[in-house]
C-alpha cells in the first residue's frame, strides 16, 4: 500500500463522488459553517486523483461548508485507493459518524455484495463490527429494564439492527405498557456506549421530557441548560 500524499489543493479541483449515503440535517451544516469560519479547517479531507481532478472519498460536508465559509483552499490527503475500496471507505467513515440515505445505502451495498458477497463486504465497511458492537450495547441496556419488556423485546430482536430500532421498540412497548410498569427508563449513551441508565417516575420522566422539547421548540443547547440546572 502506498502512504498517502498531504496537499493544499484549490477547493474547485475537488469534485464529490456519486455514491455518498451520508446526510445531514441543516442545523448540524449550518454549525459546521460557522465552526470554519471561526476556526478555519485543520482536518484534510480523504480524496483520490481522478482526470486531474480529486474526488473526496471521506469529508463531503465540510467541502461544501468550507466552500460556504469563503475558503479558496483546503488540505487534502490523497489515498491510492480503487473505485470500489473508496465506495467501501466513503460508506465507512460514515456508518461511524452520520446518518444514511436509505436507497442510496441500499443501492451501494447491494453493489457491492454482488461483487465481493455479504460477508466481505460488511466486513470492509465496518457492519460486522458495529453489529457486535451493537448486540453487546443492547445486551448491556436490555439486562436492565422490567422483564415484561426485556422479554418484548427478544420476540423483537431480528427487526432490531441499529440504536434507532431500539430506541423505537423500547419507547413502543413503553408506551403500551406504560400504566403496568412502575417507573419509566431513561437510557443515556456517549460514544456510542452506554453510560446511565436512570429509573425515574412518571413526574420525572415528564420533567425531562418536558425539558428537552421547550429547548428544542426554543432552539436552546439542552446540553447548556441541563449543566446550568445541575451546577455541574
Amino acid at each position: 500500500m502506498v502512504a498517502p500524499i498531504y496537499k493544499i489543493v484549490d477547493i474547485n479541483d475537488i469534485q464529490v463522488n456519486d455514491w455518498n449515503p451520508n446526510v445531514e440535517d441543516a442545523t448540524t451544516f449550518n454549525d459546521l459553517v460557522d465552526n470554519i469560519k471561526e476556526n478555519g479547517f485543520a482536518q484534510p479531507l480523504e480524496v483520490a486523483e481522478v482526470e486531474g481532478a480529486y474526488r473526496i472519498v471521506d469529508g463531503e460536508h465540510r467541502w461544501k461548508a468550507a466552500k460556504l465559509a469563503g475558503l479558496t483552499k483546503l488540505p487534502v490527503m490523497i489515498v491510492d485507493w480503487d473505485e470500489d475500496t473508496q465506495m467501501m471507505q466513503t460508506v465507512a467513515m460514515n456508518i461511524l459518524r452520520g446518518k444514511t440515505d436509505p436507497k442510496k445505502f441500499t443501492e451501494l451495498y447491494k453493489k457491492l455484495v454482488s461483487k465481493y458477497g455479504e460477508e466481505e463486504t460488511r466486513r470492509r465497511i465496518g457492519l460486522a463490527r458495529k453489529d457486535a458492537e451493537f448486540r453487546r450495547l443492547m445486551k448491556s441496556v436490555t439486562k436492565n429494564l422490567p422483564q415484561a419488556v426485556q422479554d418484548k423485546i427478544a420476540q423483537k430482536a431480528d427487526k432490531i439492527r441499529n440504536v434507532e430500532d431500539l430506541a423505537a421498540v423500547v419507547n413502543s412497548l413503553y408506551a403500551q405498557q406504560g400504566a403496568t410498569l412502575d417507573a419509566s427508563y431513561l437510557m443515556f449513551s456517549f460514544g456510542g456506549k452506554m453510560q446511565l441508565m436512570v429509573k425515574l417516575s412518571d413526574a420525572g420522566y415528564r420533567s425531562i421530557k418536558e425539558l428537552f422539547e421547550r429547548c428544542r421548540d426554543e432552539q436552546r443547547d439542552v446540553n447548556e441548560e441541563v449543566v446550568r440546572r445541575f451546577g455541574i
